[in-house]
């Protein structure tokens, strides 16, 4: 649906052949039913089916006139009306909705951008995995970059953010982040990546790519440290982000605190029943010590020691099944 958008002299219609559909929409009433427009049919006038049939014939059309190239002003605001009436004849139609949402990207139309939205979000009201999806179906249909930076400012508009919500809007603003970020404007990527995480703090996966973005751009512990406990938050399952955060805690000197983020570490791999490698088990020994925690700096030193002697004990059991276990456990 993208290309050079092109105007033709106004006494020049390419779609003459739709204005009699137009007139049969327009003579079906006068009162709005779903608030798309301000005037217009009311589908009520007419039973349910035969409006859905009218509002698919009304998407079809709109649908033929946007694919004529080159796209005019004209076929545009053409295309807009007939998805504004079909979506005002059958509100409920997740796919008026978006092509409706679409053409209002298109336009730069704001305040038809928020009303389709809302249209489209009240179309599944439940399902916000598909909410969203329809969302960013929206703005991939454009082929060029700088097109699509622009449909989505246009969806992360403050009010916009008000009515999709800031957890969708987070998604969207991580999506815009990506984009700059692949057409070289680190800015940008900066700037939105930040947004999604202030939107959602809990989004993990906008927050495990600014840890590791704005650590490498600021020298400064602090923020550092807040950003790892960010995303510590943000997902508590992950067993990768406590062994950094304590790393980092030992280097300044906040060894009570490293102590119970190498545990923490240890105690989500045991939970998903994997086993704490050698390294991971000698830093949390280290900081035991540096803790004032001898005694528990030296168990966690045996208890490693013993878990590697069964190990190699089951391996030599296997390459050697002859052996008695008197002579297994002098090994």
């Amino acid at each position: 649906m993208t290309g050079s958008v092109t105007r033709q002299p106004s006494g020049i219609s390419m779609h003459t052949h739709f204005l009699p559909l137009v007139l049969v929409v327009l003579t079906l009433g006068t009162a709005p039913a779903s608030g798309i427009q301000d005037g217009g049919s009311d589908p009520t006038t007419v039973d349910s089916k035969t409006s859905q049939r009218l509002a698919t014939e009304l998407l079809r059309y709109g649908n033929d006139i946007i694919v004529i190239r080159p796209v005019t002003v004209e076929s545009i605001e053409l295309a807009k009306y007939f998805f504004m009436e079909a979506a005002r004849l059958h509100p409920e139609d997740p796919q008026i909705a978006s092509r409706l949402l679409e053409m209002a990207l298109l336009a730069e139309d704001r305040d038809l951008v928020e009303r389709a939205t809302k249209l489209l979000l009240a179309s599944d009201p439940s399902n916000q995995a598909a909410q969203l999806r329809r969302l960013l179906q929206a703005v991939d249909r454009y082929q060029h970059a700088d097109e699509r930076i622009k449909a989505y400012e246009l969806l992360l508009s403050d009010s916009n953010v008000e009515t999709i919500g800031k957890v969708m809007g987070s998604r969207i603003a991580l999506k815009l982040a990506l984009l700059h970020r692949r057409v070289g404007d680190i800015d940008e990527f900066s700037r939105w990546l930040g947004r999604s995480i202030d939107l959602d703090p809990f989004y993990s996966e906008a927050v495990a790519m600014g840890s590791g973005f704005f650590q490498s751009r600021v020298e400064d512990p602090f923020v550092s440290v807040e950003l790892l406990v960010t995303l510590l938050l943000a997902d508590p399952t992950d067993s990768s982000t406590p062994p950094v955060l304590a790393h980092l805690l030992m280097d300044s000197g906040a060894y009570e605190a490293a102590r119970r983020m190498y545990r923490l570490a240890v105690a989500k791999l045991m939970a998903r029943g994997e086993g704490a490698n050698g390294d991971l088990l000698a830093d949390l020994a280290i900081a035991e010590w540096a803790s004032g925690d001898a005694e528990s700096a030296l168990n966690v030193i045996q208890s490693r020691q013993m878990e590697a002697d069964r190990l190699y004990r089951e391996m030599t059991k296997q390459e050697s099944p002859s052996l008695s276990p008197i002579e297994l456990a002098r090994m």
